[in-house]
């Protein structure tokens, strides 16, 4: 699946959590394309802990749930890989405490929802950096595939 077939599938019923340290260089991607995003579908910064949202979520009825999160998966900085829960496995795909896999599984189960990970590969977790400018790329990307607000 590609971003353009993802954004076909979005509706207003459609939920996105970006997940990432607002601090820490290209780990701040996730919660940046979400408030990006927030005049078109409901969004959550989830920071560090997307897992604190989930009754928030639940309470959205969502169709669709988006999570977006700066993730090592060995391509080249800034490429962008589009996951099910079940491409993700048991693994932990980010640097935050629940594996967003288990969470996508509780929300499949109890809200009836889909849920897609969005990962976007880092350059730098630097302590204090900005969004590399080839993260950055890729979250301006998404931000206009999924018709949000350009934040440059």
């Amino acid at each position: 699946m590609n971003l353009d077939e993802l954004a076909a599938l979005l509706t207003d019923r459609s939920v996105i959590v970006g997940v990432g340290n607002d601090i820490k260089g290209d780990d701040a991607v996730g919660p940046m394309i979400a408030a990006a995003l927030s005049s078109r579908f409901t969004t959550f910064d989830g920071a560090t802990v997307p897992e604190a949202y989930i009754p928030a979520i639940r309470e959205q009825a969502p169709d669709i749930v988006v999570f977006i999160d700066a993730a090592r998966m060995g391509g080249s900085p800034g490429s962008v890989g589009i996951f099910t829960r079940s491409e993700v496995g048991g693994t932990l795909f980010s640097t935050h405490s629940m594996p967003l896999s288990t969470m996508a599984r509780y929300l499949e189960g109890e809200v009836g929802c889909t849920v897609y990970i969005i990962g976007i590969e880092p350059k730098s977790f630097g302590f204090g950096e900005p969004i590399s400018p080839e993260v950055g790329q890729s979250a301006q990307s998404i931000i206009t595939i999924f018709g949000g607000k350009n934040v440059r």
